[in-house]
């Protein structure tokens, strides 16, 4: 029941992805974020605001344009960032955080193609 979870839900938060990750108190459970890294190349404030925001056991999970040709992540000329699996691992290795699965999905069609990405579930120890 809703009712039940209550105590347990934090509100949804939408602005700046480094707003609610920086400062404060507030420690998360869960933090996701679908559709969002597209539009952010380099992904080191986040990872890094994330462990910190995260509690102990916290999952934070996300969607990612997948990028295979080896960079660590480009500009589509759609105007949205790709991101290679490597980049992604080095990240959460640096910052401490295990990947809990990774599963290859189509996100999107645009312009009648299918958008390759992947959705990652990572956890803070």
């Amino acid at each position: 029941r809703i009712g039940d979870l209550q105590d347990h839900v934090e509100p949804l938060i939408v602005g700046d992805v480094l707003a609610p990750l920086s400062g404060g108190n507030m420690r998360y459970g869960l933090i996701i974020a679908t559709d969002v890294f597209v539009y952010l190349g380099d992904l080191a404030l986040v990872f890094a605001g994330c462990v910190a925001a995260l509690k102990p056991g916290g999952l934070f999970a996300f969607s990612v344009e997948a990028e295979d040709g080896g960079e660590t992540f480009v500009l589509r000329p759609s105007g949205r960032y790709a991101h290679a699996a490597e980049y992604i691992r080095q990240l959460a290795n640096g910052v401490g955080l295990d990947e809990v699965s990774r599963e290859q999905v189509m996100l999107r069609k645009e312009a009648g193609n299918l958008i390759s990405g992947n959705i990652y579930v990572l956890r803070r120890p």
